[in-house]
């Protein structure tokens, strides 16, 4: 099922009654099954979270609300990291303090693992192209996404004046983009399948982001890493709980003196190891 609809006449086939416990990979559909069957125990996982304000789509805050209703009726919430779990408490209480008691007792970290199809992979650092990058971060018009990408855009423009890069973009919501405009390295863009898409992880050898604002998990980086890519990230948020020191950066120019080092082995401004760098 589609995550913003739930078809309840699909749903009724089920005969939900049978079950002891229901699993419901959104909040929103929660209070909806409990009109058909209201005795089970309902569990849900609240691995995206809509955020009351001004955001990125305007003034929209029925989703949000629908997903705060469905968590105080569940009796269960996962949610993927404390980044999460913090970030979700701090909205409910701007809500409704009553409200956000009662859910927050509720709610359980659960770090997602990645997917088993990664494990039946057999690395060697024979299979890895030299110098490839994939940027395996959505490439979306939202204003997080953008930001993002224009980073990486300067660092790896700057990065190619002095290494030959490739980087490929796999843009993994299958968004309208033919083109990375201002890249200055050899690029392309692709919308592989699965495991095509784990195949070329298994070759490349650097996978960043460079989001500003708080997240709340990135699978993509999980798969990247365990795929045996150097991943960088922000230190903030869920990163912090993903990563080890050596994959995180605090500034723009600590990022590229990292991917730098790793790319070459050898670090700008006589920097001889990964831990002076990560302390720059």
């Amino acid at each position: 099922y589609q995550r913003f609809f739930l078809d309840l006449d699909q749903i009724k086939d089920l005969n939900l009654q049978d079950y002891d416990i229901i699993f419901c990979h959104d909040p929103t559909w929660i209070l909806p099954l409990k009109t058909i069957s209201k005795n089970n125990m309902y569990v849900t996982h609240n691995h995206w979270i809509d955020i009351l304000g001004k955001t990125q789509r305007g003034e929209n805050y029925s989703y949000a609300f629908r997903q705060i209703e469905g968590m105080y009726y569940a009796d269960l919430i996962y949610t993927n990291s404390l980044a999460s779990k913090q970030f979700l408490e701090q909205m409910l209480y701007w809500v409704n303090e009553k409200i956000a008691k009662k859910i927050t007792k509720k709610i359980k970290i659960f770090h997602s693992p990645v997917r088993d199809e990664i494990f039946g992979l057999n690395i060697h650092p024979s299979q890895k192209e030299q110098n490839l990058i994939v940027y395996n971060q959505r490439l979306s018009s939202y204003p997080e996404y953008q930001t993002s990408l224009a980073t990486f855009l300067r660092l790896f423009n700057s990065l190619a004046k002095k290494i030959k890069l490739r980087v490929i973009f796999t843009n993994p919501s299958g968004y309208k983009l033919e083109k990375i405009k201002n890249a200055n390295f050899e690029h392309e863009i692709v919308k592989y399948n699965y495991d095509k898409y784990l195949k070329l992880l298994a070759t490349s050898e650097v996978s960043p982001c460079f989001y500003e604002n708080t997240r709340i998990w990135s699978a993509a980086l999980l798969e990247a890493a365990a795929l045996c890519n150097f991943v960088i990230a922000p230190n903030h948020s869920c990163y912090k709980e993903m990563l080890l020191n050596d994959n995180l950066y605090d500034t723009k120019k600590q990022a590229y003196n990292k991917i730098h080092y790793f790319l070459t082995k050898t670090a700008e401004k006589k920097q001889p190891t990964l831990d002076s760098i990560k302390t720059a």
